[in-house]
C-alpha cells in the first residue's frame, strides 16, 4: 500500500535549514581568551606571573618603572621560569635584575617566543657548565624579540655577556641599547649560527677577553642603523667592535666607531673576520684602534670575504693596516673613503697580500710613522686591481720611510684611470714604488715628493719623474 508523501514547502524548509545552521552556530564553543595580568611591583609576584605563563603562553604588563629584584635561580641557573611558549613582557619602564652571590641568567628561551618591550635585563650572571649568556639565552629553535630593550651589566664566563643565541635560533631587536656586558666571547652578544637582525640599536662600552668585545656573530646577521662604539677586547683574537668567525654580516647605514683590540696578537680594532663575510654599505667604520694589525677591519684567514660600498672607513689607527688589514682573504671598496688612518710599519691607510679591489675609492690624508715604513697609502704584495680611485696626499713620516701613495713588493697590480698624487715620503720614491713591472693606463703619477716613481727600479710604465 502506498502512501502519499506531501513536500514540505520551499519556504519552511529554508527556515528549518536556517534554524539549524544557527543552532550549530551557537552550539560552537568560545575560544579561550589569551591569559594576560598585570604585575605589581613585587619581586616574588614576577617570579609567579612568569612560571605561570612560561610553557603555556600569555602577556604579562610590569608596574611602570619598577626595579624587580632577583635573590634566587628558579632552574639551574635560570632567574625566571624557562620560556617554551609565547609569552609577551610589556616593560613599561621596568627592569629586572639580580642581586645574589649566586650566578644566574635573567631570561632562558627554550625554544619558545619571548617579546620584550621598553624592559631593562641587568646584571645576569652565568659560570660553569652554563656558561651560555649572562643577561638571557635563546636556546636552538627559540626567538626573541626586543624593542625599546636594555641589556646592561651581565656577564658570562665565555658566551655572550648580555646575550647568547645558539642555533636556528631568531633575535630581533629595535632601538635597543647593549651596555657594559662581558663575556670571552661576545661581550655584548653572541649569535652562533642563528639569525640577528638589529636596527636603531646600541651596542657600547662592552668588553671581551677573547674574541668579539661588542659582539661575535657566527651566523647570518643584519644590523641597520646600528651603533657600535666604545666597545674592548683584550685578548689574542681580537674584533674590539664585532668578530665575525664564519658567519655573514650586513651593515646597512651603521657605525662602528671607537672601539679596541688592546693584545698585540689581536687584530681588529673594529671588525675582525675569521672565515667571515662582511658586507657594508652606506656605513662608517672610524676611529678604531688595534695594538696589532688592522685597525679599522682586519681578516687573516683565506675564506674571509668583505664587500665594502659608499663606506667611510677613517681616522683607524694600528701596527699595520690602519684602515684595511686583508692579509689572504678577497675585499673590495667601492665608492667609499679610506681617509685619515695611521699605522706605524706598513699600509697607513689598505695593507694587502691577498686581494684586494679599489674602485672609484679616495685614499687620502693617511700617514705612516714608522722609521723605514712602507706604503702610506697602500702596502700590496698580493692581488690588487685599482681603478677610478684617488690616492691623494698620503704621507711616510719616519725616518728613511718609503712611498706615500702605492708600495708594491712582488705583488701583481692592475692600474686604471686612477691618479696617485700629493703624496710624500723621506726617501725616494714618494708616488709608486714597484720590485715588479706593471702599467698605469689612463693614470696620473704626478706631484709627489721626493719623486713620483723614480729612485727604483722598474718604474711604471706611464709614470713620468
Amino acid at each position: 500500500m502506498s502512501m502519499n508523501k506531501t513536500p514540505m514547502p520551499r519556504l519552511t524548509r529554508s527556515l528549518a535549514v536556517a534554524a539549524a545552521m544557527a543552532a550549530a552556530v551557537i552550539a560552537v564553543p568560545a575560544a579561550t581568551p589569551a591569559y594576560a595580568a598585570s604585575v605589581p611591583c613585587n619581586d616574588a609576584q614576577l617570579v609567579s606571573a612568569v612560571a605561570a605563563v612560561a610553557n603555556t603562553g600569555g602577556t604579562l604588563s610590569l608596574a611602570p618603572n619598577c626595579t624587580y629584584t632577583l635573590t634566587t635561580a628558579q632552574t639551574d641557573q635560570d632567574g625566571l621560569a624557562p620560556i617554551t611558549g609565547a609569552v609577551t613582557i610589556q616593560g613599561n619602564g621596568a627592569t629586572i635584575t639580580r642581586s645574589s652571590a649566586d650566578p644566574f641568567r635573567i631570561f632562558d628561551v627554550n625554544g619558545g617566543s619571548l617579546t620584550l618591550s621598553n624592559l631593562t635585563v641587568d646584571n645576569g650572571s652565568v659560570t660553569g657548565a652554563s656558561e651560555f649568556g649572562g643577561g638571557i639565552l635563546v636556546r636552538n629553535s627559540g626567538t626573541l624579540r626586543g624593542s625599546s630593550v636594555t641589556l646592561s651589566d651581565n656577564s658570562a664566563e665565555r658566551n655572550g655577556g648580555g646575550m647568547t643565541a645558539f642555533q636556528n635560533s631568531t633575535v630581533v631587536l629595535s632601538n635597543s641599547l647593549v651596555t657594559g656586558n662581558q663575556a670571552l666571547f661576545g661581550g655584548g652578544v653572541n649569535s652562533l649560527s642563528g639569525s640577528l637582525t638589529m636596527t636603531g640599536t646600541t651596542v657600547r662600552d662592552n668588553t671581551a677577553g677573547f674574541e668579539g668585545g661588542g659582539l661575535e656573530v657566527d651566523g647570518t646577521a643584519t644590523f641597520t642603523g646600528v651603533s657600535i662604539t666604545g666597545n674592548t677586547v683584550t685578548g689574542a683574537e681580537g674584533g674590539g667592535g664585532m668578530y665575525i668567525g664564519g658567519g655573514t654580516l650586513t651593515l646597512q647605514s651603521s657605525t662602528v666607531s671607537d672601539n679596541e683590540s688592546t693584545s698585540a696578537s689581536g687584530l681588529g680594532g673594529g671588525i675582525e673576520l675569521d672565515t667571515g663575510t662582511l658586507i657594508s654599505r652606506s656605513s662608517r667604520i672610524t676611529d678604531n684602534t688595534s695594538a696589532g694589525p688592522g685597525g679599522g677591519v682586519a681578516g687573516d684567514d683565506a675564506g674571509d670575504q668583505a664587500t665594502f660600498s659608499s663606506t667611510v672607513i677613517s681616522g683607524n689607527s694600528a701596527d699595520s693596516g690602519g684602515g684595511v688589514y686583508n692579509e689572504t682573504g678577497t675585499m673590495s671598496l667601492t665608492s667609499g673613503a679610506v681617509t685619515g688612518n695611521t699605522a706605524v710599519d706598513a699600509g697607513a691607510g689598505l695593507f694587502n697580500t691577498g686581494q684586494l679591489t679599489l674602485t672609484r675609492v679616495s685614499v687620502g690624508q693617511n700617514i705612516l710613522t714608522g722609521a723605514g715604513a712602507t706604503g702610506a697609502a697602500v702596502y700590496n704584495t698580493g692581488t690588487l686591481g685599482i681603478t677610478g680611485a684617488s690616492i691623494l696626499t698620503n704621507r711616510a713620516t719616519g725616518a728613511g720611510s718609503v712611498t706615500g701613495g702605492l708600495y708594491n713588493d712582488g705583488g701583481t697590480v692592475t692600474l686604471s684611470g686612477s691618479s696617485i698624487s700629493g703624496n710624500s715620503s723621506l726617501a725616494a720614491p714618494g708616488g709608486v714604488y714597484t720590485t715588479v713591472p706593471f702599467s698605469a693606463v689612463g693614470s696620473a703619477i704626478v706631484g709627489n715628493t721626493p719623486t713620483n716613481c723614480a729612485g727604483h727600479a722598474p718604474v711604471p710604465t706611464g709614470c713620468v719623474n
